[in-house]
């Protein structure tokens, strides 16, 4: 009985408070009390009743929370775009240039040359015959 009073006080406690404000705040209730949304700012508060108190508390403005996130990493974005058009290597992207990629290249082909030379002098040098493998029955 005493919850219900409370509730009922509570519904015009915050109908009260909104009273001159017509279509500025929604309410909903819920199993542990109220919701109060604010339509101008879009805050919300959440209403309980602890104690058979009401009481009423700012909920996490995630949008906030979310909105300050996206502005620092905006601006760490242009500190790296800074940072990269300062180094110069923007241009290209971070790729190599065509002259470290020949430069690879011809360390590449030097190598795989002497791979071969090497598995050509091991086949001619080559004068042990094969092992024989035993058969067993």
């Amino acid at each position: 009985m005493v919850r219900l009073c409370l509730a009922a006080f509570m519904s015009l406690f915050i109908l009260g408070s909104a009273y001159g404000q017509e279509g500025r705040f929604v309410f909903e209730s819920n199993d542990d009390g109220y919701v109060r949304f604010d339509t101008k700012t879009g805050e919300i508060s959440i209403c309980r009743v602890v104690n058979d108190q009401a009481v009423c508390r700012m909920a996490a403005d995630e949008r906030q929370a979310m909105e300050e996130q996206i502005e620092s990493l905006q601006d760490r974005i242009d500190e790296l775009q800074t940072e990269l058009a300062a180094s110069g290597t923007g241009d290209s992207g971070g790729f190599p240039s065509k002259e470290d990629l020949d430069r690879t290249m011809g360390f590449v082909e030097n190598m795989f040359r002497r791979f071969n030379d090497l598995v050509d002098d091991l086949e001619t040098n080559r004068t042990d015959p094969p092992p024989a493998t035993e058969k067993r029955e």
